[in-house]
């Protein structure tokens, strides 16, 4: 409620002086009902595991099933959207094919499982460089990786996926990476929304119709005559976007307006396969995965996780080991018996009966 400055969340009232908006984007599925009850998609911690047990299990079951069009399907992955997401988690299952799957799963021959990449552009990873696209489809097929470029998704009903030329893939799993979009909230009208249902701001961050109200990150759009999408929806604007806000906001009479440096962007698509676009620089291959790896090991928090996530990788890279293949599920909390009576006297017979 920006008139009386209160946050409504699930638990209580939150007053505020100062509202900064962060709250980043949800995946979007295009009107799509049935992809978004029966796809897997990658935007927490928690739907990552999800997937990583679908995928799992996947193997285990296909494993012993003798129903080839059963095993077909648990066999086949259809990743939907070849942006830096769905690229890298092509790269991976490409991967497990073709390292894990022989020395784990011997009763599956790897030429069994496909690994389906569908792209409703005519290249991957449209958004970098010619040159990082091509490389990228070049690594995937290494990979064996089939890419239907130009080629959307119309439905999935949980067992085949329909594509827009008319075909129908038998698949369980299938992973949505396809789009991104922000969330409304109550409390702002529609007129504070733009493209891809992200807040709008200035050049300061802050909504135009309010003078406490700032967004940042992938919630945020900052439209002008250059960019009238805005900055691209990835971590470096964010950070250097709270940065920026930070600084106008305790220091209110030097505050200046904000402009995204862009550092470059990065994908990896399987050992020693990745992609960099650096501001005067495009390569790809070892050096680029190596850099890849060194980025990612220094935004860790922490020395000791920098140390440990090092020695783990080096290992990993000259044994091809991997981590345990255990299923991480949540299950429900058991009802607990009621406990016997204070004074040590056994329970009632009928209470004895529901707990037994």
């Amino acid at each position: 409620n920006p008139t009386t400055q209160i946050v409504q969340t699930d638990t209580e009232e939150i007053r505020f002086d100062i509202l900064i908006i962060a709250t980043g984007v949800v995946t979007k599925f295009f009107g799509l009902d049935n992809v978004k009850d029966y796809s897997f998609t990658l935007k927490t911690t928690a739907e990552g595991l999800l997937l990583r047990n679908q995928i799992l299990q996947c193997l285990a079951k296909a494993s012993q099933c003798k129903n080839d069009s059963e095993r077909n399907k648990m066999l086949t992955f259809v990743i939907s959207g070849a942006g830096p997401a769905g690229v890298e988690i092509a790269g991976a299952l490409g991967e497990m094919k073709k390292y894990v799957v022989p020395r784990e799963y011997p009763e599956i021959d790897p030429k069994e499982i496909r690994i389906i990449l569908i792209e409703a552009a005519d290249k991957t990873l449209r958004t970098m460089s010619e040159t990082a696209s091509r490389k990228s489809a070049e690594f995937l097929k290494e990979f064996e990786v089939e890419l239907k470029l130009n080629t959307s998704i119309s439905d999935y009903d949980g067992n085949e996926v329909y594509t827009s030329e008319k075909e129908r893939i038998p698949t369980d799993t299938l992973i949505w990476t396809a789009g991104v979009e922000g969330k409304c909230f109550e409390g702002l009208s529609s007129a504070d929304f733009g493209a891809g249902k992200r807040l709008i701001v200035d050049e300061y961050n802050q909504l135009a119709n309010y003078k406490n109200i700032y967004a940042i990150g992938d919630c945020c759009i900052m439209p002008n005559e250059e960019k009238k999408q805005g900055d691209p929806q990835v971590a470096q604007v964010a950070i250097q976007q709270a940065a920026r806000l930070a600084k106008n906001l305790n220091e209110p009479l030097k505050k200046e307006v904000f402009v995204y440096h862009d550092k470059g962007s990065m994908a990896t698509i399987g050992r020693n396969r990745a992609v960099v676009d650096l501001k005067h620089k495009k390569t790809a291959g070892r050096f680029a995965w190596w850099l890849w790896l060194t980025v990612h090991l220094l935004t860790l928090m922490g020395t000791q996780n920098k140390i440990i996530t090092l020695v783990n990788w080096i290992g990993g890279y000259f044994t091809y080991n991997t981590s345990l293949r255990l299923l991480i599920k949540p299950i429900s909390r058991v009802k607990q018996p009621k406990p016997y009576c204070s004074s040590g006297e056994s329970p009632k017979k009928e209470e004895t009966d529901q707990q037994m």
